[in-house]
């Protein structure tokens, strides 16, 4: 077959399959159209939600990290049920109540028990639940010490739970924890101390009430005698002054006057301004004893006071003529 013929062939085979696909094409070209815009409309679909569930987890997360208490946690496993972090949500809230239990077994059974009922009905929904390993596996282990902690003395429930821990997860965080438990739980001490210990019924501490008096502490009355009902009995004896404690009267105070407050019109008078003027020194001169003022005249003498007086006279000179030579030589050193 010559070169040309078969160039010839090739195009005619070309333009009948050309023909073939316009006439496919017009025959079908609404349905066509009609794929097209679907395709394109599932693909802008993808995007969406893809962004969409991108920026829902991003959210979610950020409000896990955030939380703190029980009720946090069970918030953002509500609003965010249809992201993953909501079921890591519901294990956290789990485990806030196991730690509530702990600390609130001594001091309040009620309140602990009714947490530990809700780890539990929390825990055998997520244990229903696939995931990865990482929450897998701490979500057996937190059923195991649930079944613990609320085990009256009847151990084997645990012991089967973290038997099945180390069957699911061989390599479980948790392995070392859960084969020291399986010692433990199998020891008679741990079922009497679990026997013994789910017994117990401590109670918070009652608040302590008001000593209100019997009219109301902060209504009529004497708010004193409401505050300290204890002295109230030896108020009232004190009252009568049959106590055996004196009674005590408050000291009644001077009256005092003030003097009348001058009106705006009246000034008081101004004071005149006080001049000191210096006193000279004048030299102090001290006069002998000789010089003193002569004393009245004595009455008349009796013989025996004559008689007596010469005696006294002659032992009393000597006495002062020493004092008379001292003060007249004081007086000679003065400065004139």
């Amino acid at each position: 077959m010559k070169t040309e013929h078969r160039h010839e062939l090739k195009a005619n085979d070309l333009e009948q399959a050309t023909l073939k696909v316009e006439s496919f094409y017009e025959r079908h070209a609404a349905s066509m159209q009609w794929g097209i815009i679907g395709v394109a409309f599932l693909i802008a679909c993808g995007i969406y939600y893809w962004r969409t569930t991108s920026a829902l987890e991003a959210a979610a997360w950020n409000e896990l990290s955030q939380s703190q208490s029980a009720d946090d946690y069970a918030q953002v496993a509500s609003d965010f049920s249809s992201s993953k972090a909501a079921s890591w949500a519901k294990l956290r809230e789990a485990n806030s109540y196991l730690e509530t239990y702990l600390r609130d077994a001594f001091e309040n059974r009620e309140k602990a028990n009714t947490d530990l009922k809700k780890a539990k009905e929390i825990l055998e929904g997520l244990a229903k639940q696939s995931g990865p390993t990482e929450f897998k596996q701490q979500v057996l282990f937190g059923y195991a010490r649930n079944l613990e902690m609320s085990s009256n003395g009847d151990v084997k429930p645990a012991i089967e739970a973290y038997e099945n821990l180390i069957k699911e997860v061989p390599d479980t965080i948790f392995k070392r924890e859960a084969e020291h438990r399986i010692r433990a739980l199998k020891s008679p001490s741990a079922k009497d101390f679990y026997a013994f210990f789910s017994k117990q019924n401590p109670k918070p501490a009652a608040p302590p009430k008001p000593n209100d008096a019997k009219a109301g502490a902060f209504g009529t009355g004497d708010p004193f005698k409401a505050l300290t009902p204890g002295l109230n009995e030896l108020h009232e004896k004190a009252a009568k002054g049959d106590s055996g404690v004196p009674l005590l009267v408050p000291p009644k105070l001077p009256e005092v006057t003030f003097p009348d407050t001058l009106t705006p019109d009246e000034k008081p008078a101004a004071e005149a301004p006080k001049t000191e003027t210096p006193k000279a020194d004048t030299p102090k001169t001290e006069t002998p004893a000789d010089d003193k003022k002569p004393a009245a005249e004595p009455a008349p003498k009796t013989e025996a006071k004559q008689a007596a007086e010469p005696e006294k006279k002659a032992e009393e000179k000597p006495a002062a003529e020493p004092e008379k030579k001292a003060e007249e030589k004081s007086a000679d050193k003065k400065p004139e």
